[in-house]
């Protein structure tokens, strides 16, 4: 079982034991880039519950299949960022807005 350093996002909460199908995309990246092979790890986190390792279960030619097995990290929330400028000319302005 090899363990992987990767790192998918998936658009659902995550729970454990929970069945996920990935297409598109993701199954390319998984099935052809990284190469993964049934009973690898990958690591899959979904913005809300947090970080979860995942077990493949099935690589096949439409998607990938992974069981979650564990929670690895919970999530973490970030803190409110605020950009404060006086006024300046519009031209300078701009500058501000695009760097920040």
């Amino acid at each position: 079982m090899k363990k992987s350093k990767t790192r998918i996002f998936v658009n659902k909460t995550i729970s454990a034991n929970l069945l996920i199908y990935i297409k598109d995309k993701q199954h390319h990246f998984l099935k052809n880039v990284i190469r993964v092979k049934i009973n690898d790890t990958i690591r899959i986190f979904d913005g809300i519950t947090g970080e979860w390792l995942s077990k493949i279960l099935s690589v096949n030619k439409n998607n990938t299949i992974l069981r979650v097995t564990e929670k690895t990290k919970n999530m973490i929330q970030a803190s409110d960022i605020w950009l404060i400028f006086s006024l300046i000319k519009q031209h300078r302005m701009n500058i501000v807005i695009q760097k920040a």
